[in-house]
C-alpha cells in the first residue's frame, strides 16, 4: 500500500533498514524471504511503503528481533508529539530533572503550581462570564 508515511511508520521502515544492515542480510534475502520484489523492499525501508503485519512478524523473525525492537523509539516519538516536545511537558520534565539544587527544584514547582492555580482561575472566571467573553479572548 503506497504512503506518505506518517512518523511511526517511518520509525519502523528506518528500524527495519537498521535491523537488516546490523543482521548483515542482503536486500535480496530480505525480499526472497518476504515474498516480495527487492524495489518493494527498498521502498518499505525508505517508507514509501507500508509493511503488512503478518510481513512485519516474519520480518521480525528473520532479522531476530522482536516487533517491539522494530517499534523501537516510537514511545518516545509520540510521547514528545502529544506532551509538546521539547518546548512542552516533556522538555520541561527533562530540563527539571537537571536541576540539581533541591531548593531550586521546589522553588520552581511551587511557580509552576502557582501559575496552574492561576490558569484554572482564569478559566473558571471566563467560564463564569459566559461563552461570548470566552472566545473574544482565546
Amino acid at each position: 500500500m503506497e504512503t506518505n508515511a506518517p512518523g511511526i511508520d517511518r520509525l519502523v521502515s528506518a528500524n527495519i533498514k537498521r535491523y537488516r544492515l546490523a543482521s548483515g542480510l542482503k536486500l535480496r534475502e530480505v525480499a526472497q524471504v518476504l515474498g516480495v520484489s527487492i524495489q518493494l523492499v527498498q521502498r518499505i525501508e525508505s517508507g514509501n511503503v507500508r509493511i503488512s503485519s503478518y510481513k512485519l512478524l516474519v520480518l521480525s523473525g528473520l532479522l531476530s528481533c522482536s516487533i517491539d525492537d522494530l517499534f523501537e523509539g516510537a514511545e518516545a516519538s509520540r510521547m514528545d508529539n502529544e506532551l509538546g516536545g521539547s518546548n512542552g511537558i516533556l522538555g520541561l520534565s527533562r530540563a527539571f530533572a537537571l536541576i540539581e539544587n533541591e531548593a531550586a527544584c521546589k522553588a520552581l514547582a511551587a511557580v509552576a503550581k502557582a501559575l496552574a492555580d492561576a490558569s484554572v482561575a482564569i478559566r473558571l472566571v471566563r467560564h463564569a462570564e459566559g461563552p461570548e467573553q470566552e472566545a473574544t479572548e482565546t
